[in-house]
């Protein structure tokens, strides 16, 4: 059925507007084409001599770029009229200043022309991952992380003498009989607040390989919430896994951090330093969203606009 407009539910939508939004789910709001990507384009491509892409969105940093960042045929179940999703794969050469990690990272939003996100704006940032499945996978261990930087101003000076924190989601994969996880072979979640500010907590176990939906999302109190779910339909409330008050808190961290902007989105990953290859993981649609000041006009159109778009795209 098509979708349109009418005036009772252009006026509903003003009307809601208005209204606070106490917890955004990622892909609310105004997807920022500045600082998303949905591989698509047929000139897409990574430079590994200067470690960007041909777009300008990507660059290998902090420990290196994965080896192979290649667009290829996305797999079938993937997201409705899109053709092509990024692998990134790596493998311990023996040359690398950090073995066995590697990070594919955006550029900051300010270097995008994109005023970093603050808790006013509700950000969030949405993903799909494609996960082989676990027949498929190295029996050696393998990592992924859906990540981004944030930055407290109530913690300038702590753990990190920027207040910067690491929101993450994590895949891991750990054979049955490693300590990390003796009993069952099986990828499953796990959420960190930020290296020095609490331990990683252990999530659900996937149900296999196939398409995965991450968000990330901030409330106005600078909160994070985690989101997850299998396939590539939108996030519902239903699919909040964790949120960062979950995270005890410590003697050398003090209170969890609230959110007062967030600079960049990244994904990480580990490996075994014995020159295999890494697990293979395919990204597609990593979208960053915000959401305008309750009853703006900009609201209005970019939620019906992105109604319209999540409609198209969502098998």
């Amino acid at each position: 059925m098509p979708f349109r407009i009418t005036l009772t539910s252009l006026l509903t939508l003003l009307a809601c507007a208005t209204l606070a939004i106490a917890q955004p789910i990622p892909g609310d709001g105004l997807r920022i084409d500045a600082i998303s990507d949905d591989f698509e384009d047929p000139a897409w491509s990574f430079n590994h001599d200067t470690a960007t892409s041909a777009n300008g969105l990507w660059r290998g940093s902090f420990r290196g770029a994965p080896d192979v960042v290649e667009p290829i045929a996305s797999p079938a179940g993937g997201l409705s009229g899109q053709s092509q999703s990024l692998l990134l794969r790596s493998q311990d050469f023996g040359k690398d200043a950090t073995p066995g990690q590697d990070d594919f990272v955006s550029q900051s939003y300010t270097n995008r022309g994109v005023t970093a996100p603050t808790r006013a704006d509700l950000p969030s940032v949405i993903a799909r991952v494609y996960l082989p499945e676990v027949e498929e996978l190295n029996t050696e261990w393998g990592v992924f992380g859906m990540r981004l930087e944030a930055v407290s101003n109530d913690r300038v000076g702590g753990a990190d003498a920027l207040g910067r924190y690491y929101p993450s989601i994590w895949i891991n994969y750990w054979p049955q009989g490693e300590s990390n996880h003796p009993t069952r072979s099986q990828p499953y979640l796990s959420f960190r607040l930020g290296d020095g500010y609490a331990i990683d907590v252990a999530g659900p176990y996937l149900a296999g390989g196939g398409w995965y939906t991450f968000g990330l999302a901030f409330d106005e109190a600078g909160i994070a919430h985690y989101y997850a779910s299998g396939g590539v339909d939108p996030l519902t409330e239903a699919d909040r896994v964790f949120n960062s008050t979950q995270f005890a808190t410590n003697h050398t961290s003090g209170v969890n951090p609230g959110m007062d902007s967030v600079n960049y989105h990244f994904f990480s990953m580990g490996y075994p330093e014995t020159h295999d290859w890494s697990m293979a993981f395919l990204i597609d649609d990593v979208s960053v969203y915000m959401i305008p000041e309750p009853g703006s006009a900009l609201l209005v159109l970019g939620t019906l606009a992105g109604m319209m778009m999540r409609r198209r795209r969502a098998r």
